[in-house]
């Protein structure tokens, strides 16, 4: 399975939040996952629709895990954000048809 870019990169944002557990900018998380400003923003906003991020607004604002990294599954977050797992839906048991 191949998982895109913009699955990576939300990865990528998470596992930085997860560590730092406070307030970032979106520079600030951009600088610690090699991701450009524009591309993070539009990753964010997915991730912060399913729940996993919320932010702040202002100067001082930025982004924060909104649930312990302990409660977000890797798994859930790619199905989330890519679709099913499996490389055909016969073979996938969330998606069979």
């Amino acid at each position: 399975m191949k998982v895109s870019s913009q699955g990576e990169y939300a990865l990528r944002a998470l596992n930085v939040l997860g560590q730092k557990k406070e307030l970032m900018s979106i520079s600030e998380i951009s600088d610690a996952t090699l991701v450009t400003v524009k591309y993070l923003e539009k990753i964010l906003l997915v991730l912060k629709k399913l729940g996993y991020v919320e932010s702040k607004r202002g100067v001082q604002g930025g982004y924060f895990l909104n649930k312990p990294p302990e409660e977000i599954n890797i798994g859930d977050v790619i199905r989330q954000i890519e679709g099913p797992l499996s490389p055909m839906s016969c073979a996938s048991v969330t998606a069979y048809e």
